[in-house]
């Protein structure tokens, strides 16, 4: 998968350090038509590449321009998709809850930076430090990874915590809710992820 793209890639002086550009987005149904180039490009005649994401399941923007790396299964950005999903309960009340929001949110960092935003999984529209100082609630809901990760600090702080039952994601598929499949893989750009099923590469030239 992206076999071409790696190897031109590699073929350069400092391959880890080489900077792809996103120039352009075209979507086709659930299929994502992403332009690439070099980002140091001048302007001239230089090579690029239209990448095809077949069946996209997320997109993140984060940047237009960045080095290349092909995700899998075991990079959050991906897991988050095909981990079990899990919601987290929690009953008790902490002397400091901006302290324990602290440790839930480096809790949080640890398995998912720089993937997954703190807030994306939370609960509550308050804030995590005024869900804590409420004393009970549902804290979490989403990847198993990410919410045990989160339980392990209210255990610690010795807060009553539940996880409900796993269930498979689902993602809404042409009109139904479908359980999302294995083997998906990320295009990252940068800070910037494309999640999708398959990738198939097209080479260009620009600037002809």
């Amino acid at each position: 998968m992206l076999d071409r793209l790696e190897a031109w890639i590699g073929e350069h002086d400092d391959p880890c350090e080489f900077e792809l550009r996103i120039d352009g987005l075209d979507w086709a149904g659930r299929d994502l038509r992403v332009q690439l180039s070099p980002a140091s490009g001048d302007g001239s005649r230089e090579r690029g590449w239209t990448i095809v994401c077949r069946e996209v399941y997320d997109v993140q923007i984060r940047d237009r321009s960045g080095p290349f790396e092909l995700l899998f299964e075991d990079c959050p950005a991906v897991r988050q998709f095909v981990d079990l999903q899990v919601e987290l309960t929690f009953h008790g009340t902490t002397a400091e809850p901006g302290a324990l929001a602290w440790r839930l949110r480096e809790a949080h960092r640890f398995v998912t930076y720089p993937w997954i935003d703190f807030e994306q999984y939370l609960n509550s529209q308050l804030g995590v430090e005024d869900l804590l100082a409420g004393g009970y609630g549902s804290l979490a809901s989403g990847p198993e990874f990410v919410v045990r990760a989160l339980k392990r600090v209210l255990d610690e702080a010795g807060i009553s915590a539940g996880l409900g039952r796993p269930q498979p994601r689902k993602s809404w598929i042409d009109g139904a809710w479908r359980v999302t499949p294995r083997g998906l893989h990320g295009l990252a750009i940068g800070r910037s992820v494309i999640v999708a099923a398959s990738f198939e590469e097209v080479e260009r030239v620009d600037g002809a």
